[in-house]
């Protein structure tokens, strides 16, 4: 029915935009570089961000069988179970993304010109610098996934909507302003990813200290 509709469009209006949001932030030096360079320019950038979506793969495949889990502790009250849950959930991922980086650093390269028939050596810094800066896209994730199911998701909206502005004025003026080309788009989403995970870690962590506070003083 139609009020049930605009019910759900009311409750999940921030998940919504976040969700959006998080979706512009990874695209946007991208789409900074689809505006100001040229055809070829935007395909090596492709080319050496598409092992990075790797990280964001593994990490939701390792999140994903937790959230039932992680939902019946928050429901029992069980704050500091889901910190440690979440705790070595990081831990695995930040594993996971170091040796993602050190292939990346031996062989990246020369992978991804065997499958496109391009010479990318000249670009391995920026592959392992774009790999590891989706180390932190992958914790803030954990600590979005921790929010979401203790139930604070305006505060993922505005962290969302401030990384937003961050990726859009950092990309352009970068990428089209300065002229950096793909160093700047690496440079771009790199600070972003990073800013994002300052912001989601010093939020996750003060939530958290209110929750157990106010669980231990009732």
């Amino acid at each position: 029915s139609k009020s049930n509709i605009v019910k759900i469009l009311k409750s999940e209006f921030f998940v919504f935009v976040n969700s959006f949001a998080g979706i512009y932030i990874l695209n946007a030096p991208k789409y900074a570089i689809d505006s100001f360079l040229t055809e070829d320019i935007q395909a090596i950038y492709g080319y050496i961000m598409m092992p990075a979506t790797v990280m964001t793969l593994f990490t939701q495949f390792i999140v994903m069988p937790f959230l039932g889990k992680l939902k019946d502790m928050y429901e029992r009250k069980e704050l500091k179970a889901i910190d440690s849950v979440t705790f070595k959930i990081k831990l695995i991922v930040i594993a996971f993304g170091g040796f993602a980086v050190l292939a990346a650093f031996l062989i990246g390269p020369e992978f991804l010109g065997l499958i496109y028939g391009l010479d990318l050596t000249m670009y391995r810094m920026n592959l392992c610098v774009i790999i590891g800066s989706y180390i932190f896209y992958a914790i803030s994730y954990i600590n979005l996934v921790t929010l979401t199911t203790i139930r604070h998701t305006f505060i993922q909206f505005v962290i969302y909507v401030a990384s937003m502005v961050i990726a859009f004025i950092g990309s352009n003026v970068l990428v089209g302003l300065l002229n950096l080309g793909i160093n700047g788009a690496t440079f771009s989403c790199t600070t972003t990813l990073a800013i994002q995970f300052i912001f989601y870690t010093v939020a996750t962590r003060i939530i958290m200290y209110k929750e157990n506070k106010k669980l231990a003083n009732s």
